[in-house]
Order: structure tokens, then C-alpha cells, then sequence
């Protein structure tokens, strides 16, 4: 288990310096949701119950073209995650910066993205209703 704390404690501290929130319920709530979101969708998608697509958006961002043009930024690009084979959920019109690629480009802000995507399909992600309530308590307790 302290693997699984550490991991926890890793994506706590990234969404706290990271992340965005609202209060109530405060800054280090939402930065707690966002880490155990984002643990819940790496397991579902080890488990291959879920996949995380990064896409090029076909969007317009004509007022952006400088920045796109001289590397500053990248995009536009769309995310979904995927249960089922269904859009679960998923945003558009995403531009990072070239620092932000790695694997599945969770890296910086994309990683905030797919953290605050989770949390829209939490109960997606968790599995049947039988199984959410288990898998909540287990990660209740990281």
C-alpha cells in the first residue's frame, strides 16, 4: 500500500501546484478529486477497460496562428476518454506547449485535462454499480 500512497501523494502535489478549483470545497479538495480521478483512470485504462485518445481538433483558432506557427504552442487537439467504446467524456480546442508531450501527452497541462476529464466519467471508470462503491473505499484510503 505505501506504493499506492506515494502515487497518491505524487498526484496530489502535481494537481495542487497544477490544477484549477473552486471553493467551497477549497484548493486542496479539488486537488485530492483530480489525484484519485486520474489513479482511477490509469488503472481502468491498465485494466483495459478504458482508452484515452489525444486527436488533432479540426477547429479554426485563426487568432492563435502566430503562436502555432513559430512552436510556441501546439494544437488545437481534442482528448476523450473512451469506456465501452463510448465518449465518456472529452474536451476540444486544447493547445499546450511542446513541453507538455509525453506518453498520452499527460504531461503538464495535459495531464490536468485527463485528471478533470476522469472526474466528468468517474462512475464510468469505476465499473459497474456493484464494483464503485469497493473501489471508491480503496481509494478513500491511499
Amino acid at each position: 500500500m505505501a506504493t499506492d500512497t506515494t502515487t497518491l501523494r505524487e498526484a496530489f502535489r502535481f494537481h495542487l501546484e497544477h490544477g484549477g478549483y473552486c471553493t467551497p470545497p477549497g484548493r486542496a479538495q479539488c486537488a485530492l478529486d483530480a489525484a484519485r480521478a486520474e489513479l482511477a483512470l490509469r488503472a481502468a485504462v491498465n485494466a483495459g477497460r478504458a482508452i484515452v485518445d489525444w486527436d488533432d481538433d479540426d477547429i479554426s483558432i485563426a487568432d492563435m496562428a502566430d503562436a502555432l506557427e513559430s512552436g510556441e504552442i501546439e494544437g488545437p487537439f481534442v482528448c476523450m476518454i473512451y469506456v465501452g467504446g463510448e465518449v465518456v467524456a472529452s474536451l476540444g480546442g486544447i493547445t499546450l506547449l511542446p513541453s507538455d508531450f509525453g506518453f498520452s501527452r499527460a504531461r503538464g497541462y495535459g495531464r490536468v485535462i485527463e485528471a478533470e476529464l476522469a472526474l466528468e466519467a468517474i462512475d464510468d471508470l469505476t465499473g459497474p454499480i456493484s464494483n464503485r462503491e469497493g473501489i471508491r473505499r480503496m481509494l478513500d484510503n491511499l
